[in-house]
């Protein structure tokens, strides 16, 4: 395995190693214009994260809002009881 300067698509380069048997020249080509460093993919995973929490809590509360109060109070105190 050799060491490399990958570009990736986000702009920012890591110094990566691959394998001579994964074709590194294609590999690279084909980050540089698929896919995001490693500090970026995480941003982006937690950003999706933080998005898909506030669409589920967003729901829960909207559920929440049709549902009647008797039984809101059960699962409120079910829930903390599992935590």
């Amino acid at each position: 395995m050799a060491m490399y300067i990958v570009n990736f698509k986000c702009g920012h380069k890591e110094e990566m190693e691959i394998s001579e048997k994964a074709r590194p020249e294609q590999r690279m080509e084909w980050m540089s214009k698929n896919a995001v460093c490693f500090d970026c993919y995480r941003k982006e995973n937690e950003k999706r994260k933080q998005e898909r929490l506030k669409n589920n809590l967003d729901t829960f509360v909207k559920n929440q809002q049709d549902c009647p109060k008797e039984f809101v109070d059960i699962i409120n105190k079910n829930f903390w009881n599992l935590i």
